[in-house]
């Protein structure tokens, strides 16, 4: 008996110590508009079956519910905030478990779309792209429809606001839950316009509460657990209805078994309050030990920590202090005691004005202010004297809530960067004497820059002037060995020994011209002009230039299937490339031997020129310097002529073409080389017989229809050369009715222009008195030579005099040394005449 009355005084007590620990009143928010769960009748009053639920819950606890109906969104954002306890009728979802401790679930809710009945085709989240989705701001159905991919959303505050945007119009697709949905629409008789889909998926109402919230958790637990089964049926039937009874079952019999069971209720109930009760009772006591031990557990943490923490701070080699706005010590730890500009008892309660010399003590108030507007400042720099020397320190400053109405208080970490700064002196004082160096350097590169474009500028001057100096005396040596070749009266020996001038003449010429090429493509003045070069025409033109040669040394030429193939490059320069290919194939080739030219598609891009003989192939040792300049291999001492530049100027100007050169070779069996060029888009074969712009100019004296007129023609040759001039003379007075007239200045030459009227003016670019550009803009000046045609001759052959001369706005240019049928042809095509 003893024992059961002090086990009843500790039940008693342990009882009301729990009472005593409940609160009295807690907050419950839940939407105030989802029926039947939750809704305001027609007073504003909160009514449904989880106001009746939570009166029972008061009921059964003690605890008063202050319960508050929200819109969805407010209502969350009200426990989150921490001005209510549990939050009602929610779905648990995954964002939510992050924020949420939930009760049990107590209803399965569907979830489907509703959409407009002129609206066909939507049965799941797949068939809502593309809809503009009306939704309550905060629902469980937005975290769906955004984790199916789906971002297009018009938000409501409630469920009831979604039905009435949806009677107006303003969305024809909107997700809500099934039960207030349904109640809405038959409401605002809306049922028979709006169609539902399947359910997207079933939610469960829970109650829930702040993430780690247990105390109030374990209230609410406990709580429900106090409710039976058929009280929440009651309240459920009350607003949700029962099934109708059936009749014919007498009055006496319903109310004498209703009796019965109350009774048995009754037993049951007292039988499970007094299990519930010992149960209590010992679970009480099981969370009191528990806590206990939690507690002793946490005191042993926090003591761990406590000294982990102190450790740490022994460890951490930065002066530590704590000082208040004045700049005032309130606590001080250094674990180097000679960093100090004081012992530590000796700085507490003094500020740093006192200890610190001026500028280091603005420089740390500076730091404090900064950390009270902004809550941290880092990076201050300040300088001590102090007993080891003169010592830098690098202050970070975090502020510290003391709370209570009292005054922040700062922390202080003061590191010894001393080292550091020393480092970065001496870094600025090496960066300085660097910088020095560097500006020498780049002054001496400057001037290495510009004496090297004086001395390539001189190269190319002196480069011009042998070219001009060179191909004056070879004009008269060319022309009057190519008018002697000319002459059938001639004797034959005397023809051979012309020849022989003309053919060591050819190869100077080719030298001059190979080394001015080379010279500018090394220094990179050589311009390009890329274009459709079609194949089939020009291996046609290169294989009857080569043709000549060809038969002198007994080899045959061919020509593989080039149709519809072109290259995008430098018309002059491809032609070049591949005749010097052609010209070497020929000359190192046997008697009787043949010569290939072939072109294929080289991937997709890419055309690939070959040149196969049938020679003597080259040794594979040789290959590497058979394109370096002046390298003929051991030819040199052979009687084949040549300067062994031809092929380094071949690769350097494929490379420039933004090609390649290569060689294939198989000593006793001859040799094949390639270019690669890329490959032109095809188009259309241009007509055949369409004209040139120019072909139909009306320069020199010709009649309607291109027949000579009857009048002679005049020919003005301004040449200060007398052997340049005597060649003139010569070959004019081959054609018939030409008159040639000469000026061996500019000045007589203009003069001779104005009051001759000349049909055709031969005009050389270096002249004694001044130039051929200067007698060119006199001639264009005057309105009675403007007309006139007027044709350059000069021994400057370098690509620069050639864009020069045609910028200068002569009609064409004539090199020298010059080529007696090119005369020819020029007088015939622009005066009409005829070889007598």
């Amino acid at each position: 008996m003893l024992a059961r009355a002090l086990a009843c005084l500790l039940c008693l007590g342990l009882s009301a110590h729990a009472q005593q620990a409940a609160p009295q009143r807690i907050t419950v928010v839940v939407d105030d508009n989802y029926p039947p769960y939750v809704f305001r009748d027609h007073a504003g009053r909160l009514q449904g079956i989880r106001k009746d639920v939570w009166d029972l819950w008061a009921a059964r606890t003690g605890v008063q519910v202050n319960l508050v109906g929200l819109d969805w969104a407010k209502a969350q954002a009200q426990i989150q905030s921490g001005q209510a306890d549990v939050i009602d009728i929610i779905f648990e979802t995954g964002p939510r478990k992050s924020l949420y401790d939930f009760g049990p679930a107590y209803s399965d809710i569907e979830v489907p779309i509703f959409f407009h009945e002129s609206v066909a085709g939507i049965a799941n989240a797949d068939s809502l792209k593309g809809f503009t989705i009306g939704v309550k701001d905060g629902d469980a159905c937005v975290d769906y429809l955004q984790s199916q991919g789906l971002d297009s959303f018009r938000r409501y505050p409630s469920y009831e606001a979604v039905i009435d945007a949806a009677a107006v119009g303003e969305v024809r697709v909107f997700c809500e839950d099934k039960p207030p949905a349904s109640y809405f629409l038959v409401r605002k008789q809306l049922e028979h316009q709006y169609r539902s889909s399947p359910p997207l998926f079933i939610g469960q109402f829970h109650w829930a509460v702040r993430k780690g919230d247990a105390a109030t958790y374990k209230l609410v637990q406990d709580g429900f657990s106090r409710i039976t089964n058929s009280e929440m049926m009651a309240v459920r039937d009350r607003w949700m209805g029962s099934a109708v009874e059936v009749s014919g079952v007498p009055a006496y019999l319903r109310y004498g078994g209703y009796t019965l069971l109350a009774v048995g209720a009754l037993v049951l109930l007292l039988g499970a309050w007094n299990i519930a009760l010992r149960r209590r009772v010992v679970l009480r006591t099981r969370e009191l030990s528990t806590s206990l031990k939690q507690l002793t557990e946490s005191k042993q943490d926090a003591e761990q920590t406590l000294a982990q923490l102190n450790a740490t701070l022994e460890a951490i080699p930065d002066l530590m202090f704590e000082v208040d706005l004045d700049g005032r010590y309130v606590d001080v730890r250094a674990s180097r005691a000679d960093l100090l500009l004081q012992p530590p008892e000796s700085l507490l309660g003094r500020r740093v004005q006192e200890v610190m010399s001026v500028q280091a003590a603005d420089a740390v108030m500076h730091a404090l202010h900064e950390a009270a507007a902004h809550g941290s400042s880092f990076g201050t720099q300040v300088s001590l004297d102090l007993p080891v020397g003169l010592r830098w320190f690098e202050l970070s400053v975090a502020r510290k809530r003391t709370g209570s109405g009292q005054r922040d208080h700062f922390i202080v970490l003061s590191r010894d960067v001393t080292d550091r700064k020393l480092v970065e002196q001496a870094l600025a004082r090496h960066g300085d004497e660097l910088e020095k160096i560097v500006q020498e350097r780049s002054r001496q590169l400057v001037e290495a820059r510009d004496a090297s474009e004086s001395a390539s500028q001189a190269k190319s001057e002196f480069l011009s002037r042998m070219s001009h100096e060179l191909r004056t005396p070879m004009n008269a040596i060319l022309g009057f060995a190519q008018l002697i070749d000319m002459d059938v009266g001639s004797a034959s020996r005397s023809k051979a020994h012309v020849q022989e001038i003309l053919r060591a003449g050819k190869h100077l010429l080719h030298l001059i011209n190979d080394v001015l090429d080379l010279e500018q493509v090394e220094a990179g003045r050589l311009t390009l002009h890329p274009e459709r070069v079609e194949l089939s025409a020009l291996g046609r033109e290169v294989l009857a230039l080569m043709q000549p040669l060809a038969d002198q040394q007994h080899v045959a030429l061919s020509m593989g299937g080039m149709n519809d193939l072109a290259v995008m490059a430098d018309a002059t320069r491809v032609r070049q490339v591949v005749l010097n290919l052609l010209s070497n194939a020929v000359k190192y080739n046997r008697p009787g031997g043949q010569v290939w030219l072939e072109a294929c598609v080289h991937g997709d891009e890419v055309i690939r020129i070959s040149v196969r003989d049938t020679g003597p192939g080259i040794a594979a040792k040789y290959l590497d310097q058979l394109f370096q300049p002046f390298s003929r291999l051991g030819a040199e001492s052979g009687q084949i002529e040549g300067s062994g530049i031809g092929l380094s100027l071949c690769r350097r100007l494929a490379e420039l073409m933004q090609g390649a050169m290569g060689v294939h070779s198989q000593e006793g069996e001859g040799s094949t080389f390639w270019v690669d060029l890329p490959r032109a888009m095809p188009q259309r074969a241009l007509q055949e017989n369409v004209m040139r712009p120019d072909a139909q100019s009306a320069i020199g004296p010709t009649v309607a229809g291109g027949r000579p007129s009857p009048r002679l023609a005049t020919l003005l040759y301004v040449e200060d050369n007398p052997a340049n001039l005597q060649l003139m003379e010569q070959i004019v007075a081959r054609h018939q009715g030409v008159e040639l007239v000469t000026a061996p200045l500019g000045q007589a030459g203009l003069a001779l222009a104005r009051s001759s009227r000349p049909d055709l003016i031969l005009l050389d670019i270096h002249l004694p008195d001044i130039d051929g550009y200067a007698v060119l803009g006199q001639l264009r000046s005057d309105p009675q030579t403007r007309a006139t045609p007027v044709i350059a001759v000069t021994a400057n052959a370098m690509p620069m005099d050639v864009h020069r001369i045609r910028d200068a706005g002569f009609d064409d240019y004539v090199s020298k040394p010059i080529k007696v049928t090119h005369i020819d042809m020029l007088i015939h095509e622009r005066l009409g005449s005829t070889l007598a």
